[in-house]
């Protein structure tokens, strides 16, 4: 896709809240680490590998926790273990 000026774009980047997305241990437990959301590291997790990201919410509480994750980087350890 580089070679061809693509970008990803994930339209739906927390599977419209199902699986229990919004408490998935994984993601709970490296935010835990970062002091973050599992919302907040799936979002920057996408950033960091180049993904354009499109969350969707009316609630402001959540719009500003949807921005607020440029203030931390996640370790490649953590970038390869989610998937």
């Amino acid at each position: 896709m580089k070679e061809y000026g693509v970008v990803s774009e994930a339209w739906a980047p927390f599977n419209d809240g199902k699986r229990n997305f919004f408490a998935d241990p994984i993601l709970s437990e490296i935010g835990r680490k970062y002091e973050k959301s599992a919302t907040q590291v799936a979002l920057r997790w996408n950033i960091q590998r180049g993904v354009v990201v499109i969350p969707k919410s009316v609630h402001e509480d959540r719009m500003k926790q949807n921005i607020d994750i440029f203030d931390f980087t996640l370790s490649q350890d953590v970038l390869g273990n989610i998937i």
